[in-house]
């Protein structure tokens, strides 16, 4: 039986606003608690199929902060910024489908994150965000434990997974094409 086989919501979950979102949309089965695993009690798994397969943004935000962000208000900021451009709301589904949510704007206005090309900053803070190029174009969390080891949380996966040293961080990285982190000061 995996580790992490034991998933579970914790109170640290909101659930404000999410009767909009369907049972069927694995949104609301995503969390696992990871018993002292990682760097952190919490993560959140992606749908790998309808509309959320094109928000690994909110994920990575999610798993950054460490707690489950209103799903409907992310969404509304991603329909907002997209409006404020001069797109019809039909169009935008499918610009997220093809081309994601646009965390970029969200991260560095909504929520006030640095960005940065080099990853420095962010390694030095012990945790951010990435934008990368792994998958056709995603968005990862890293953090460091209190050992000193890199840990990945990517939503797609089913659980955080060990990378190890900074080298290995760095090796991670130029191999999934970072394009930016980002990171709260």
């Amino acid at each position: 039986m995996p580790k992490y086989a034991d998933s579970q919501k914790t109170s640290k979950q909101r659930s404000k606003n999410t009767s909009r979102i369907s049972p069927s949309s694995g949104f609301s089965n995503g969390h696992l608690s990871l018993s002292k695993a990682g760097p952190q009690d919490f993560f959140l798994a992606q749908p790998h199929s309808g509309e959320l397969k094109s928000y690994c943004g909110y994920y990575a935000l999610s798993n950054y902060m460490g707690e489950t962000f209103d799903l409907n208000d992310f969404r509304n900021t991603v329909y907002q910024q997209y409006l404020d451009i001069g797109l019809s709301k039909n169009e935008i589904p499918q610009l997220i489908a093809d081309s994601g949510t646009g965390m970029e704007g969200i991260a560095t206005g909504k929520y006030n994150f640095i960005e940065s090309k080099d990853s420095t900053p962010g390694i030095e803070r012990g945790k951010f965000m990435a934008a990368t190029n792994r998958y056709g174009g995603h968005w990862l969390t890293y953090m460091r434990d209190n050992l000193g080891k890199w840990w990945e949380y990517d939503s797609w996966k089913k659980n955080p997974t060990i990378i190890g040293n900074e080298q290995k961080l760095r090796s991670q990285l130029q191999t999934d094409q970072m394009t930016n982190i980002y990171y709260a000061d």
